[in-house]
């Protein structure tokens, strides 16, 4: 339903091998990507694996919350320093790697915008091996933020 987290289905940590018990995923330390790394593995995946949507994350205090909220929901890490929001930014684009079940490297590019009374509006675009792997992301991002 729209409160199973899309952690279920995303580990945190790349390259990780994140499944301590059974399908339940464990917290394990991993460093991010470099910025040149995702860059570089995001060509590598197929461009008919991307799939872009738009959606409404609602009222957010600031970008940064809105970015720490989706983190936080996708289970994904941030590429080096792109959680990192300027002070008074009315705009950012961060980026987020993490695993599919199966070790299956899934990247985000998630482009947020906030308006004077705080709304905050979001386009994502996910990038994996599999196209049936980008389209289930969505279907999670779609329920937990309608």
């Amino acid at each position: 339903g729209g409160s199973r987290s899309i952690y279920t289905w995303l580990c945190e940590g790349v390259p990780s091998h994140s499944f301590s018990h059974g399908n339940v995923p464990s917290w394990p330390q991993t460093r991010c990507y470099s910025h040149q790394f995702l860059t570089q593995v995001w060509d590598t995946l197929p461009v008919e694996t991307e799939r872009v949507d738009d959606y409404g994350l609602g009222i957010q205090k600031s970008l940064h919350e809105a970015v720490d909220t989706v983190m936080s929901t996708l289970g994904m890490l941030p590429c080096e320093g792109t959680d990192v929001v300027p002070p008074g930014a009315r705009s950012h684009t961060a980026l987020l790697s993490g695993l599919f079940v199966g070790d299956i490297p899934v990247l985000m590019q998630m482009k947020l915008g906030i308006d004077s009374s705080g709304d905050v509006a979001m386009q994502l675009a996910v990038r994996a091996d599999n196209i049936a792997i980008s389209e289930l992301v969505h279907v999670l991002v779609s329920d937990a933020w309608n």
